[in-house]
């Protein structure tokens, strides 16, 4: 059996903007103070969403990432990806 190898990154975001996946594995946390928006969906302060692939698929989802605080120090989403190699 061979092996797929992969890399896992790790991207803070403090601002509305579009998040490309390009990933088998992605989860969304919401490390700020602020409620972020994630396509629509509410992550609330402390919250996290994930989406997983099976074998040999690849999310080439195009993800918006809003806020609903225009202050920047209260916005912190943290992004983690699993990507094939």
């Amino acid at each position: 059996m061979i092996r797929q190898k992969y890399n896992i990154t790790f991207a803070t975001y403090q601002n509305s903007q579009y998040v490309i996946s390009d990933c088998s594995d992605i989860t969304f946390i919401n490390t700020g103070t602020t409620d972020a928006f994630i396509n629509g969906f509410k992550l609330v302060s402390g919250a996290s969403i994930g989406f997983t692939c099976q074998n040999n698929e690849i999310d080439t989802t195009k993800y918006t990432l809003t806020f609903t605080s225009t202050t920047i120090a209260n916005n912190s989403v943290s992004v983690i990806k699993k990507i094939f190699v």
